[in-house]
């Protein structure tokens, strides 16, 4: 992990899928399942230890967005010290604050040297939003053997570098008066600030073939209402 210093020099970069869970190592990444190889769907990061000045760790959270990608950093006094935006597939656009961290989508870390992303099986490049080697288990996702998240890194990410993975969740912002489809079927209907307005769970728990609907109060997600309309019709009245 690269985590510079007070002076400003970094403590040197951590591959995570070398030494994450070496406690000689100068940072550690620290997340909720202890991955041991890069950062795996099931792995939500949530802190970095890093070497400050001798024998004092300094600990950075991570606040992630709906992929698990870290995209903000801050420190035991909630400084921010590290905010990042990414373009859609990944590439670097602005980057500011004290510290810095090479953790990119699920499962990359990011090399310097190389400008590629490590994923486990194979690199990747984040200015073309490819792989730089073929998948090694040929054609079974699609007509492309270097494409990334079936070139949706918006909805998909892929943690080893072998298949597609879903986040878990939509995310709780969205586009203003827009919607987002979660691969599991799940639509988000966002309010013109962006908050959540309801969610349609197409295959809800519990075994039922109904939609259910829910609305949101805030950050709470009410009780679900069963819907039996079509999906169709109630999201695109055209249809």
């Amino acid at each position: 992990m690269s985590a510079p210093l007070p002076g400003g020099l970094a403590t040197g970069r951590l591959g995570a899928a070398e030494s994450d869970d070496d406690p000689s190592s100068p940072a550690q990444l620290i997340s909720l399942s202890q991955p041991r190889q890069g950062m795996p769907s099931e792995a939500v990061p949530l802190a970095v230890f890093a070497a400050g000045i001798q024998p004092v760790l300094v600990t950075y959270f991570l606040h992630s967005d709906h992929l698990d990608r870290p995209v903000k950093m801050t420190d035991a006094a909630r400084n921010l010290v590290f905010d990042a935006i990414y373009q859609p597939f990944g590439q670097l656009y602005a980057v500011s604050g004290t510290a810095s961290l090479d953790a990119r989508f699920p499962g990359q870390w990011f090399e310097p040297e190389s400008g590629l992303a490590y994923n486990w099986q194979r690199h990747y490049d984040a200015s073309t939003g490819r792989y730089t080697q073929p998948d090694p288990l040929g054609f079974i996702d699609g007509p492309s053997v270097y494409a990334y998240g079936d070139n949706s890194p918006e909805a998909y990410f892929d943690s080893t570098g072998l298949a597609d993975d879903a986040p878990r969740s939509l995310p709780m912002k969205g586009p203003p008066s827009g919607s987002l489809r979660h691969p599991s079927g799940q639509i988000r209907i966002y309010n013109r600030f962006g908050a959540p307005f309801c969610d349609i769970d197409v295959h809800p728990e519990g075994g039922s073939s109904e939609p259910h609907l829910h609305f949101w109060a805030g950050n709470r997600r009410l009780k679900s209402i069963p819907l039996p309309i079509p999906i169709p019709k109630l999201v695109d009245p055209d249809m």
